[in-house]
């Protein structure tokens, strides 16, 4: 009997030197938060890029094409671009990309694909810190005068410009194709 009272009063005295343990433990001061990482430059570059923009498209010794694109963040890792183009004669182009950070290649990867052709465009994409620019791998690219290899270079001026050109590889070849971003929000 004497063993059953003192289970009751053991199991208290227990209880008590918890509770006492977890309100000791609740009344220190918390850990001051850590702040937030911050965001890889590879990132930082693309984010730069997001808004509502107007865009003029001009191959070389032609009129241009104007319309707008929407650049947005999916998640923290893609560059997304909606656009809408209008050619002289009235036609729609719409296009679609997207371009994110490949930690596993250390390089940017871009596809994107338009209503005015039929393939899906693939590249790599390197940042020239010395010329401040994503310059990409040289791909096939139709500048107005059929199919020819072709470099891009995507620079981005001041906060509410971004400047896209495509030139021929070829010695002291000129960009057969020049797109300016104009920021609007």
């Amino acid at each position: 009997m004497s063993r059953s009272i003192r289970s009751p009063a053991r199991a208290l005295r227990v209880l008590a030197a918890l509770a006492a343990l977890l309100a000791a433990g609740l009344s220190l001061p918390a850990a001051t938060p850590q702040d937030a990482p911050a965001t890889p430059p590879e990132l930082a570059r693309l984010v730069a890029m997001t808004g509502m923009w107007d865009v003029s498209s001009v191959f070389t010794g032609m009129p241009p094409t104007n319309g707008s694109a929407k650049l947005v963040m999916l998640g923290d890792r893609w560059l997304v671009e909606e656009s809408r183009m209008q050619t002289d004669d009235g036609k729609t182009i719409d296009g679609r990309a997207f371009t994110g950070w490949d930690p596993a290649k250390q390089r940017y990867v871009r596809a994107w694909i338009e209503t005015a052709d039929s393939r899906l465009n693939v590249v790599d994409l390197t940042w020239d810190e010395g010329q401040m620019a994503l310059i990409s791998d040289a791909l096939l690219m139709d500048l107005g005068q059929g199919l020819v290899s072709a470099r891009g270079v995507t620079r981005m001026p001041d906060a509410d410009t971004i400047v896209f050109t495509a030139t021929p590889v070829a010695p002291d070849a000129i960009p057969g194709l020049t797109v300016t971003y104009t920021r609007t929000r």
